[in-house]
Formats: structure tokens, sequence, C-alpha cells
């Protein structure tokens, strides 16, 4: 979706708003017996690794917002604000898995992306000299739920929980 306006509420000010969805599911089967190390050679421990049959469903968004405003009607000073927002959302089910396995192994793992821009432009001495003077913050956000549980050879809980992690870190 996108909705551009020029002169919008104010006659020097344009506007460019963007929007999109995405959703895609794949699947992938493993039917290697060994773990490989990069270069090709199977990892050798003395034991066979597990048939894999994974689904992996990824939702993502992605937003978009521009102002740019004219300062005066030769258009030689021009501010402009922007943000802009990505997420990607994902989940994972192995599909050789008990319906219990899957319920506590395939919890959404999410990714925010934030850029917002501040941004002043001027041109002086007839167009000759230009000058820009900004201001940008970064931000990521992310959350994803682990389970750290121990068990004994019965099955028993041990220790551990199931655990939900959020961390953010920006830059300006």
């Amino acid at each position: 979706i996108q909705y551009r306006k020029n002169g919008l509420f104010l006659p020097d000010l344009y506007v460019d708003i963007f929007a999109s969805y995405g959703d895609s599911r794949t699947e992938v089967r493993d039917t290697a017996k060994y773990l490989y190390y990069w270069s090709g050679i199977p990892q050798s421990n003395g034991t066979f690794k597990e048939e894999a049959y994974d689904q992996i469903i990824n939702k993502s968004y992605i937003a978009k917002t521009d102002f740019s405003y004219n300062l005066n009607k030769k258009k030689s000073q021009v501010i402009n604000l922007s943000y802009n927002l990505s997420t990607n959302q994902q989940k994972n089910f192995d599909l050789m898995k008990t319906e219990e396995y899957r319920e506590i192994n395939s919890r959404p793992k999410r990714l925010n992306k934030h850029l917002i821009n501040l941004a002043w432009q001027g041109q002086w001495l007839d167009e000759k000299l230009s000058s820009v003077v900004f201001f940008k913050y970064y931000g990521m956000d992310n959350s994803y739920t682990a389970d750290e549980r121990k068990y004994d050879s019965d099955g028993k809980l041990i220790s551990g929980d199931v655990v939900q992690y959020n961390n953010y870190k920006d830059y300006k």
C-alpha cells in the first residue's frame, strides 16, 4: 500500500507513506545421517543424527513514512523527517516430533528494526553551496522463547523452565 500527497495540511508539505506485508511458508526435509563441517567432512562422534522435517512460517511487515517540508518558496531550505519499521516474525516446526514438543519448541521469534531520520538541507550562494545537518536513530528489538528445561533419563523434569527473552539495542 502506498500513499503520496503533495500539499497535505500545508501547501509545501510532501508526504509519502508505504506499507507491505509478506507471508511465506517453507518446508525443509533433512535426511542426512551425520552433521557435516563446512569443508564437507562428516563430524564423527559415533552417533547418528535424527531426521528432521521442518516447516518454517515467516511473516514480515514493512512501514515507511516520509515527510518533507519546504521552509521557503525557493525550496532552498528543506526539512525532512522519516521513519522506517521492519518486522520479521518466524516460527519453526519439526513435523517429525510430537505435538507436545512442537508446541513448546515452535514459539515465534520476532525481530523489529526502527530507523528515524531528521534532516535539514540548505542551499546557498545561488545553489553553489549545499549543507546538510541530520540526526539518525537506529533501534532493534527482538524476542524469542527458549526451552531451558533439563530432564533425567526417565523424562522427569530436573530443572529449568520455558523462558521468554526480550532485547533492545539502539544507536544514535
